[in-house]
């Protein structure tokens, strides 16, 4: 699996090499619908409930809106380019995260090149952060406004989560010890934060890592296995819901999609 969003009581799952979206309630997790996908290489999923629509990333750097998704097993598309002078000087470039923002936005991330892009549902570009920072893996807007940002120091090969402004430069930085391994490899969709600031995310020995914000640094624990019923099958993606406060955790070689609740109240 490699992107879930949530809309609603509907919740939205991509798989790698699958031309559909499926479509599950998110309360059985019961199969509704496919969203037939057919020409695309989906690879991040976003959704957004102010403007009802799904957004949709494929390996040619572009994104697709969903803006019509009703029980039918049809939806109308949309697509934008994102920033043409990326792609044109940078080789590899790839969209590695998608998420809405408090204003409505979509904030895209590309591996390769420090820049977080903030474009307006209908794919008009209103922000370029240049981010002062190495190696970006992932982001996410807190509920401060501020940036947090999970990216790899590549001079001592250590993950590290910093919370940027909207000038890209480093409010507060931590290490992340609980993200091992080498040589430290990329978290696709492996990020996700709640509105109250917790971050979860996905560790490479199948671990969901949860950090807390805890004066100027951050508490880092492990969701406990009783979360979610047992050990994961190489978690891939998360997403947090925010209406239902829920986790959800998609496998890459299981099948399964788990929720759980994961929130400290």
């Amino acid at each position: 699996m490699t992107g879930i969003a949530t809309l609603g009581n509907d919740m939205f799952v991509i798989r790698s090499g699958q031309p559909e979206i499926g479509v599950y309630d998110a309360e059985t997790g019961s199969i509704r619908r496919s969203l037939p996908i057919a020409g695309l290489q989906p690879e991040c999923l976003a959704a957004c409930g102010f403007h009802k629509c799904l957004y949709v990333s494929d390996k040619s750097c572009c994104i697709h809106k969903a803006s019509s998704m009703r029980k039918s097993e049809s939806m109308n598309l949309s697509k934008f380019q994102v920033q043409q002078e990326i792609n044109n000087q940078r080789v590899g470039v790839k969209i590695i995260s998608l998420a809405v923002n408090k204003d409505h936005n979509l904030l895209v991330e590309c591996s390769n090149d420090p820049k977080l892009l903030e474009y307006t549902t209908d794919g008009v570009l209103v922000r370029q952060v240049n981010l002062n920072i190495s190696n970006p893996v992932c982001v996410a807007q807190l509920h401060t406004g501020l940036y947090g940002i999970i990216h790899l120091d590549a001079q001592k090969y250590q993950f590290m989560y910093s919370v940027m402004d909207t000038n890209g430069q480093v409010a507060k930085r931590s290490h992340l010890a609980g993200l091992v391994g080498f040589p430290p490899q990329p978290i696709q969709c492996g990020h996700t934060v709640s509105r109250n600031g917790t971050i979860f995310t996905v560790t490479r020995d199948s671990k969901i890592l949860i950090l807390h914000e805890s004066g100027d640094a951050f508490k880092e624990e492990f969701l406990p296995r009783s979360a979610y019923g047992g050990a994961l099958n190489q978690p891939y993606c998360v997403h947090f819901d925010d209406s239902k406060k829920r986790l959800y955790i998609c496998e890459a070689r299981g099948v399964r999609v788990l929720c759980c609740s994961a929130e400290r109240k």
